[in-house]
């Protein structure tokens, strides 16, 4: 049986390689993906739905141009509930969420610097909604 033909030190120049990418890794982690998500964190919105209902949120002032947006939409609703998304000028995409317990996400491109959002229901449904949303803008 012969042996491998392998390089005296390939070992430690396996070691060596992998050193270097865990630690490019961990730079590009903290230098690039990290500060994008601390910049743009979820603004909270929370209240009782009794009505139809149209909610209009901006961009923060000290943010660049926007590029997509995040909306997370939490509660329960005793009623079945329509939203509609758009930037105050057309709707942009629709949706109807069941009644019961809700957990809904809508992430998209976006350009505007405001969304609205209406939420219509049919009767008093009782819902209580929380709404995370946030811009993702270039700086």
């Amino acid at each position: 049986m012969t042996k491998p033909n392998r390089p005296r030190y390939y070992h430690i120049t396996t070691l060596i390689i992998t050193c270097l990418l865990v630690i490019t890794g961990i730079v590009a982690y903290n230098k690039y993906l990290k500060p994008f998500y601390q910049n743009h964190s979820l603004e909270v919105v929370e209240f009782d739905l009794i009505q139809d209902t149209t909610l209009t949120f901006v961009k923060p002032a000290d943010r660049g141009n926007v590029f997509a947006i995040e909306l997370e939409i939490y509660g329960h609703s005793k009623e079945n509930l329509g939203f509609v998304i758009g930037d105050g000028h057309l709707p942009r995409n629709t949706a109807i969420i069941k009644k019961g317990e809700i957990d809904f996400a809508y992430l998209n491109d976006w350009y505007a610097d405001t969304i609205e959002l209406e939420i219509s229901t049919e009767k008093n449904s009782g819902a209580h909604l929380r709404i995370e949303y946030a811009f993702q803008c270039l700086k």
